[in-house]
């Protein structure tokens, strides 16, 4: 089905010679053997060669198969955890006694929910009081840096593991062209030695276009696969922010030259401590236990590099010249941007 699919694709790119992306973006992935399964979120192209009803079976089979979504936070801990946030929100107790005092509970737990609570340590640390008015004044940045790296930096990387979150804006060191907003590169010894996961942002601003997110989900998919490609990993993470809003793909190379890249979580995240007590759901908490989880279990080199070597087909150099440059705010496209 995944050839038929191809073959579809090659007809359109014979007859039109370049595809505009927003409506396209799942076949010109395809060109580079990428399979986008995203759960409600599929091509009519797509869907008219496998059925809605198996990219939806293939989209929650591959979702359940990455993601343990029944990772339990402790009971005791959560209501320590909201009434902390709840009081912090209402001004009931300072910053510096909700740090402490999520500090000191976080001590005795397991890893991931540790992780967690660390995390949403460094957002109180970090969140102003109340929202902006105007996020227009809210640079890309700032954007990372305050408002997702506090609670980023503790679930998809460790120091101590020796797995760094960077936000470089630079070529990964598997090369290439394209340079990711972020990458999370595994360190050894005194140098970064390789990446599994990458990540792209992009401002919520009146002049961000369909184009230009699809160009990111895009880029994504193919800094991923040549991750897999060049380390034989078992996976690789993605995240892409627009605005507020934070999505998270995993891409995995599950049979000869079909990548699949699909969506594992999406989340609005807080822009100030009057929002932090909305965000500390209890579903929210799982599947950030599960990111972590997924992350820490998937994106490390495979213990059958043989079989990923196997699988491997070789990235489409030319797929920007496939592209039709021309942007349209009202074009159709699959792919939510929560916006």
């Amino acid at each position: 089905m995944f050839e038929n699919y191809k073959s579809v694709v090659h007809d359109l790119i014979k007859k039109h010679t370049k595809l505009p992306l927003e409506p396209y973006i799942n076949e010109l992935a395809a060109l580079s053997h990428i399979l986008i399964l995203n759960k409600h979120q599929h091509s009519s192209i797509a869907t008219k060669v496998f059925s809605s009803e198996l990219l939806e079976e293939l989209a929650a089979s591959l979702s359940s198969e990455s993601m343990n979504y029944n990772l339990d936070f402790n009971d005791q801990h959560y209501l320590t955890l909201t009434k902390t946030i709840t009081n912090l929100s209402m001004s009931i107790k300072t910053r510096e006694q909700a740090i402490v005092e999520l500090t000191v509970m976080s001590a005795d737990m397991d890893y991931g929910p540790r992780r967690l609570v660390r995390g949403i340590s460094n957002l109180i640390q970090k969140l102003p009081n109340t929202p902006l008015k105007d996020n227009n004044d809210i640079s890309e940045s700032e954007l990372w840096s305050t408002y997702f790296d506090p609670l980023l930096s503790c679930l998809i990387c460790d120091p101590d593991r020796l797995v760094h979150l960077r936000w470089t804006n630079s070529i990964p060191i598997e090369g290439g062209k394209l340079r990711p907003d972020a990458i999370i590169a595994k360190k050894q010894q005194l140098e970064y030695d390789h990446s599994v996961g990458h990540g792209e942002v992009k401002v919520n601003q009146g002049n961000t276009s369909k184009y230009l997110l699809c160009m990111d989900t895009l880029r994504l998919a193919i800094f991923n696969k040549n991750a897999i490609d060049v380390n034989k990993l078992d996976g690789s993470l993605a995240f892409q922010i627009h605005g507020f809003n934070i999505t998270f793909f995993v891409s995995r190379l599950v049979a000869n030259g079909i990548y699949t890249f699909f969506e594992i979580a999406h989340f609005r995240f807080p822009q100030s401590l009057d929002d932090l007590p909305s965000f500390i759901s209890l579903k929210n908490m799982k599947l950030l236990l599960g990111i972590n989880e997924a992350f820490w279990r998937l994106c490390r080199k495979s213990d059958d590099s043989a079989t990923i070597a196997g699988r491997y087909k070789v990235t489409l150099a030319s797929l920007e010249t496939l592209i039709d440059g021309s942007k349209d705010r009202v074009r159709s496209c699959s792919v939510r941007y929560g916006q």
